[in-house]
């Protein structure tokens, strides 16, 4: 009797050193969403509670471990539906393979008619441009794409991980999108409909990388989607745990080896994302599906102007379609309206029965038009997402100011581009930037010169037949020198819209806006100060590398009495040299002053920027 208590007592303290072992490796880390807590330990990302098969599987590895092995040997369930190995089929493999476990297979009939109906042949990751009319999808987006086959086909599917929101204001969705506000979730619709989102309705392009994984490795990743769009709820947030960061985690249960979600802790932005899984090479083919409004662009430039003024006539009711024989300008008018109704969101029924006619024309018609690839006639190499600068920026500056002599300064910038970064991979016509500050030496005294919360800059060039209103809005803490003060520091919020023109064949953008600019800060008239005005300037593209700014704003401070009244400008200029993706040299000056201030304070600055 003692030696079968001793060979009891060795068998189990060998099992519970088997689970100890096991529960540590980086496979169930990963499966559970386990990450490092700051007062040691580990913590799941995942905060829903019936993901947790122990009422200590949160913070437990091991204590989770061992309530997975007991409760997939139960016999006792109903129904297969609710069976820890059909509601855990990842979690479930592992196990039994690990621990060679000899117990009864259930038949999860639901999780068998879910993956037979989700054929899979590879994954891809993919990357939907910035769309600049959303603030909260102006870093771009990522989400998976899972290929049924070889050829690319509706029966595709699309995985895409977001929050929860009922609310449709821009400002309660981006404070509790930074606050963790909302549950984010895992959800799987139709390929296509992900086009007609993407593509059609926002006008954004889609770059799809697929990427090397096994056929073993994508069936776990599918075990593992179907754990977490039953319990796969997680705290969102805008900044780190967003959409981005979540398919990191999903695709490392996949492949365990890619490292991919410990490099992302404070911030996550989607190109970032695709920028980690090319450094480990993890990306094969890369496929370019344009916005809709390329396509019309290039069905209307194969029109010679009067084709382009029937289509005009077409699509304003002015000619009728069946009094037109040609497919290239029927075409047309097809792409122009498909593109008014997606970009406008209104589509009468007069437009609706229009295009039936134009359709039904078309037909009749008959005949084929050629068109040349889109991808021959666009930059693709420009374009590419992957292929941009880091959106990370280091800057080491020195430079003079008139109230200060000489100062030198260094910056950082936590993402994502401005008006004199490289152009290459980002949207031309849009900026935004967050988490930027400066730190400025003068007289052997350090000081904050400069703290951006947060910018964004969009203008939208006057077309011929399409009108957009032109906008920016941003958030800042900075020295202010129109006061001629050295250390007076200004808290600002300024918002505007106004209008802007590309001039094509200089590659020349002007805009003018009318602004609103409030102020917090000591050295003003009762601690504050609010000003309209006009903010006017050009942003020049004189080559591949170069780029040029100069920028006036005009301000009128309304709260002020009259001896304070007056008008006050600005001017800032710049030019850039982009030597290489990671490293840029810039030159730029500043001017601050009142129309009766005949000696303005100005600034010249020299900055090394390193992008990463």
């Amino acid at each position: 009797m003692p030696i079968l208590f001793l060979i009891i007592f060795i068998s189990f303290s060998s099992f519970a050193q088997d689970v100890k072992i096991e529960s540590a490796k980086r496979q169930w880390h990963v499966l559970l969403h386990y990450k490092k807590s700051l007062l040691g330990g580990y913590k799941s990302e995942v905060d829903h509670e019936n993901f947790f098969l122990s009422s200590e599987g949160k913070w437990n590895p091991e204590a989770e471990m061992i309530a997975s092995i007991k409760e997939f040997s139960r016999e006792d369930i109903s129904t297969s539906i609710n069976h820890p190995q059909c509601v855990f089929p990842a979690r479930f493999s592992y196990i039994k393979e690990t621990f060679k476990l000899n117990v009864k297979s259930v038949e999860c009939t639901d999780l068998e008619w879910w993956k037979n109906n989700l054929p899979f042949h590879s994954v891809s990751i993919i990357f939907a441009s910035y769309y600049a009319n959303n603030p909260a999808s102006m870093f771009g987006h990522t989400f998976l794409r899972i290929n049924s086959s070889e050829e690319r086909s509706v029966s595709d599917y699309g995985v895409d991980f977001s929050a929860i929101s009922n609310t449709d204001s821009g400002l309660e969705f981006a404070l509790r999108g930074l606050l963790g506000g909302y549950t984010g979730m895992y959800s799987i619709k139709p390929y296509y409909m992900k086009l007609n989102v993407y593509i059609e309705n926002e006008n954004r392009d889609l770059w799809e990388y697929d990427l090397k994984l096994s056929n073993i490795q994508i069936e776990t990743m599918i075990n593992h989607l179907w754990e977490l769009l039953r319990y796969g709820h997680f705290d969102y947030f805008f900044l780190d745990e967003n959409c981005s960061y979540q398919l990191l985690t999903l695709l490392e249960v996949a492949n365990p080896d890619w490292y991919l979600s410990d490099d992302f802790i404070v911030k996550t932005i989607p190109i970032d994302t695709i920028k980690a899984f090319k450094k480990t090479g993890a990306l094969k083919k890369v496929t370019y599906r344009p916005a809709f409004k390329k396509t019309v662009v290039q069905r209307l430039q194969l029109l010679t102007d009067s084709e382009k003024e029937k289509v005009k006539s077409i699509v304003k009711f002015k000619t009728k379609p069946t009094q037109v024989t040609s497919a290239k300008i029927l075409e047309g008018a097809i792409a122009t309206l498909r593109y008014e109704r997606f970009e406008e969101k209104k589509f009468t029924n007069e437009q609706e029965l229009l295009l039936k006619e134009i359709l039904i024309q078309r037909s009749k018609v008959g005949g084929r038009v050629d068109y040349q690839d889109i991808q021959e006639t666009l930059p693709i190499g420009k374009l590419r997402p992957d292929l941009s600068q880091g959106s990370e920026k280091f800057t080491f500056s020195f430079g003079e100011n008139s109230l200060s002599d000489a100062y030198g300064e260094i910056g950082y910038r936590a993402s994502l581009h401005d008006q004199l970064d490289f152009d290459n991979g980002y949207p031309k016509h849009a900026m935004i930037e967050m988490g930027n500050f400066k730190l400025r030496t003068v007289k052997n005294r350090f000081f904050l010169q400069e703290l951006k919360y947060a910018e964004a800059f969009s203008i939208f060039p006057l077309g011929e037949d399409e009108f957009k209103w032109s906008w920016r809005a941003g958030g800042r803490s900075y020295r202010v020198y129109d006061e001629r003060c050295l250390y007076c520091i200004s808290h600002q919020l300024k918002s505007g819209g106004g209008v802007s023109k590309n001039l094509d064949f200089i590659d020349l953008d002007v805009y003018s806006m009318l602004v609103l600019n409030a102020e917090l800060g000591r050295s003003f008239y009762r601690g504050y100060r609010v000003a309209p005005g006009l903010n006017a300037g050009l942003i020049w593209t004189l080559q591949d590398n170069w780029k040029a700014i100069y920028e006036l704003e005009v301000l009128k401070d309304i709260n002020a009495p009259e001896s304070y009244k007056d008008f006050r400008k600005s001017h800032q200029y710049g030019m850039s040299y982009n030597l290489k993706l990671v490293h840029e040299l810039r030159l730029t000056g500043k001017s601050w002053s009142t129309l009766k201030n005949s000696s303005p304070v100005e600034e010249f600055q020299f900055n090394n920027c390193y992008y990463d």
